[in-house]
């Protein structure tokens, strides 16, 4: 009965987008905004009423009126995007797209002005060493995006936009306390010439965090300059350092969660990471004869750490990335049609050094891994008629893995791997109004191992890559100035996930699996000083073959949804009220579902924002209601153990403009 209401909705819905063109003259005496524009699904700029896909944009304006304290304060209210947190802080959230569960960070590819920020081990992308003050947009799409990026692209893309600087020199300076110690000081600069700009920015923030020992510590600069030269020349060169320390307090038994959530099996556990990347830009615009960028870019990660208890373990890593993306884009005429085509290639060498050793030891185990990957595409795009586009594209993506294994004390051992995948996607899209679109998309994606996958505890781990083929409907109506209906239905069948296996301690890939469901985003501006909004996703994600076919993935929730107002006074005054609400899901690792699930959840979060003159006040509170809950759990034969999240969690600020 559930999957038939489902697909009553959707058909509903999207019988009333369709019916759009009927609508529109109605509203022909509004005062519509220009359609927005996206930048990551076709890696050039594109209305987003000509895409075939569901993208939501976050612009810096929104960001700044809610002055989150990471990126994933931000993603945790879209809908579709599940955010997980182990330590509470921030420091290891991970973001999942379309329900892959304890995999989601995998399958869900992060970029930073173009540069992937995920890792080939399972460290995962670090989201506090992103600078929020520095974010001009936050795109979201939803759903493959492997032709265009490759690797990880499964779930979806979180691509985030920075600032660029240009005009009159200014400058910004923030400070925020909070609860749990929390403390931050934050600044930037930016300015610029007729034909160049500049920004730079640096931060400090710690919080003791909610938990015994989630004590986090992080410290960034980042610069960006950009000159646009004569003739069509351009030149780009941006880069950054990040320094992120965290204590990790480990999980809880369901005795010790219900006794006392805060408390810390684990108090000396820790890590940290040092990172900095630059790269370079150059760009030239012919006109009608095409744009050329090549991005040169370069990256270097440390890692450490110090686990105690059956671990009694200190792991250090380095990764070395190396990327060489040339990319050529050219608007034309086919057959006397508007037609633009991409085409690129994105070359990656990655070396890792990890190290590991006895705590107050010797080292145990060192492991050296070489990543080669080439991944040349093509993306079309045919304007059938000024309302009617259809796009193309595939990728053929080469990797090589070169893994030397050398444990102390025993023979080394060495392996290599070596694959080749292709991804292609073909979309329609019908734009019946300024804003609106009807779509329809297929494609095809994958997901390569990480090392940490291929060789666990030791040992390798003959893997397969993932694959899977995706099915999408959907649509938008903005049916009045600032009002959006957003609706997408889609299917995407993997085969040869790759997930932990408790029991044999090794990794595998699982049987055929199946994620579904309905995505839907609504605003509805009841008046010049009030808007009225909510997200919600109903998603069933099972196996479809083995023991458990008909089981449900772990830690993916049926229903998440949002609803809230936001209230904008004359006088500076802008307050947002967000109700959130989290299903419930499966256990961690309990793939046949013979435990209960965990509890569904509803926190309560409220943005204070005021700004007079060079001033801005803020205060928030996060899950003002005081809601006890977890993201992060796991069930097994020897137990549960919890990650609890913080409860009430209030902060505020001062900034001034120079």
């Amino acid at each position: 009965m559930k999957k038939v209401g489902c697909l009553c909705l959707m058909a509903c819905c999207l019988g009333w987008l369709w019916a759009g063109p009927a609508a529109a003259p109605a509203l022909a005496g509004d005062d519509y905004k220009l359609p927005e524009v996206s930048v990551t699904a076709t890696r050039s700029e594109r209305e987003l009423d000509k895409l075939p896909r569901n993208v939501t944009v976050i612009t810096r304006q929104e960001i700044e009126s809610l002055s989150p304290l990471t990126v994933t304060d931000v993603l945790k209210t879209v809908a579709g995007v599940t955010v997980r947190d182990y330590s509470g802080t921030g420091a290891l959230a991970s973001v999942d797209l379309r329900g892959f569960g304890e995999t989601g960070a995998l399958h869900t590819l992060v970029l930073v002005d173009g540069r992937r920020m995920n890792q080939i081990d399972l460290s995962g992308v670090d989201f506090t060493t992103i600078p929020v003050e520095n974010i001009e947009r936050i795109e979201i799409l939803r759903g493959p995006a492997s032709v265009l990026y490759g690797d990880s692209a499964v779930g979806g893309v979180i691509s985030i936009i920075t600032r660029g600087g240009k005009g009159k020199p200014t400058a910004n300076l923030q400070a925020q306390y909070g609860s749990h110690e929390l403390w931050g000081l934050r600044g930037y600069a930016q300015g610029g010439l007729d034909k160049l700009g500049w920004f730079v920015s640096a931060r400090q923030d710690y919080t003791d965090g909610y938990r015994q020992n989630s004590e986090t510590r992080l410290r960034n600069f980042t610069f960006n300059t950009r000159y646009d030269g004569a003739n069509g020349w351009g030149f780009l060169v941006d880069g950054g350092l990040n320094q992120t320390h965290y204590s990790l307090p480990g999980g809880l038994d369901q005795a010790q969660y219900d006794a006392d959530r805060k408390q810390s099996l684990s108090p000396n556990d820790w890590g940290e990471k040092k990172a900095g990347d630059i790269r370079g830009q150059l760009s030239k615009d012919w006109g009608a004869g095409g744009r050329l960028t090549a991005d040169l870019s370069f990256r270097r990660q440390d890692n450490e750490s110090e686990l105690g208890g059956y671990h009694n373990a200190r792991i250090e890593s380095q990764i070395n990335t190396y990327g060489v993306q040339p990319k050529y884009v050219l608007d034309h005429s086919l057959g006397g049609l508007a037609n633009r085509v991409t085409l690129g290639v994105d070359y990656y060498h990655i070396a890792m050094d990890n190290d590991q050793f006895l705590l107050s030891g010797p080292k145990s185990e060192s492991i050296e891994y070489k990543v080669m990957s080439l991944g040349p595409y093509f993306l079309n795009e045919l304007n059938i008629t000024p309302a009617l586009l259809l796009s193309f594209g595939a990728r053929y993506q080469r990797a090589d893995y070169d893994i030397d294994l050398k444990p102390v004390g025993a023979a080394d051992s060495s392996k290599s791997y070596d694959d080749d995948q292709t991804a292609w996607s073909v979309g329609l899209t019908y734009t019946f109004a300024p804003g609106s679109k009807a779509y329809a998309r297929a494609s095809r994606t994958f997901r390569y191992p990480t090392v940490d996958e291929y060789v666990t505890y030791g040992a390798f781990c003959p893997l397969d890559p993932e694959k899977g083929h995706n099915y999408e409907v959907g649509g938008e109506w903005s049916f009045m100035p600032g009002g959006r209906l957003s609706l997408a239905f889609y299917i995407l069948q993997m085969e040869d996930e790759i997930a932990y296996n408790n029991d044999t301690m090794t990794n595998e890939n699982l049987d055929d699996t199946e994620h579904k469901g309905v995505e839907a985003s609504l605003v509805v501006p009841v008046h010049k000083i009030l808007s009225l909004f909510g997200t919600a996703s109903y998603q069933e994600n099972t196996f479809t073959a083995g023991p458990n076919d008909g089981k449900d993935i772990p830690l993916v929730p049926e229903w998440k949804a949002s609803a809230g107002a936001t209230l904008k006074l004359g006088q500076g005054f802008t307050g947002t009220l967000r109700a959130n609400y989290l299903g419930e899901r499966p256990f961690g690792n309990d793939r046949n579902n013979e435990f209960e699930k965990m509890d569904s959840f509803i926190t309560v979060d409220l943005n204070l924002d005021y700004r007079w003159d060079r001033y801005k006040l803020f205060l928030n509170a996060n899950n003002i209601l005081g809601e006890k809950y977890a993201t992060w759990a796991y069930a097994s034969s020897y137990g549960y153990s919890y990650y609890p999240e913080p409860e009430q969690v209030i902060w505020g600020g001062v900034g001034v403009s120079f």
